[in-house]
């Protein structure tokens, strides 16, 4: 073979297993001239199957065109399953949304009512404690059951010292004002707790089923 025969290229016929001789011909062309073109004529065809690149190289002993890549597997699924993603409120948010609604209506309960806390801290309390366990995080809905007492505790401790009555021990005026906000709230608290724990066992329960 010639110079100008193996840089022009030579023409290939496949043969199919039955011995059937397709008329269709595919150029075989040096791999600094090898294309997606040159190789796949048909437009149809080159939209369906991907390609690789084709390196042809020309053996020295009678010219010999040799392909040295192959076609990559049509349809090879090589995605991964997409990783799930626990979405809500983290164990912070928790914290955070609890204990500052508490205090931001306790505020309200003294300047409104003007009797210390109570119920408007309490409705407060449990509409934050029932938004929380709803959604927040699997890893986290739990807190929402713990938070709301350390929150009311956590009032009464800062906000709750604008309601201390006046007595001659400092001892005996806080134990008083965390008596009475205790017993203002405490069925607020009891109720937050328990529909924290019941909201929690449902979702884990349908999260098992799923």
């Amino acid at each position: 073979m010639t110079e100008d025969q193996t840089s022009t290229g030579r023409l290939f016929r496949a043969a199919s297993v039955d011995d059937e001789v397709h008329t269709d011909a595919i150029p075989a062309l040096p791999s600094e001239r090898a294309r997606v073109e040159d190789v796949l004529p048909d437009e149809a065809f080159r939209a369906e199957v991907p390609v690789a690149a084709v390196a042809v190289s020309a053996g020295s002993a009678g010219g010999v065109v040799l392909l040295e890549e192959v076609t990559p597997q049509v349809g090879a699924d090589t995605s991964a399953p997409a990783p799930v993603v626990d979405g809500g409120l983290s164990a912070r948010w928790v914290w955070i949304i609890i204990v500052g609604v508490t205090v931001l209506m306790a505020i309200a309960d003294i300047l409104i009512r003007k009797q210390g806390i109570g119920w408007v801290t309490g409705v407060g309390l449990l509409s934050a404690t029932l938004y929380c366990a709803t959604a927040s995080q699997r890893t986290a809905m739990w807190w929402s059951a713990i938070v709301p007492p350390l929150a009311v505790a956590l009032t009464i401790v800062t906000v709750g010292q604008a309601t201390l009555t006046r007595s001659n021990s400092l001892v005996i005026s806080q134990g008083l004002n965390l008596l009475d906000s205790l017993g203002r709230t405490a069925p607020f608290i009891v109720a937050s707790v328990i529909a924290a724990v019941v909201t929690c066992f449902v979702r884990r329960n349908r999260a098992r089923k799923n």
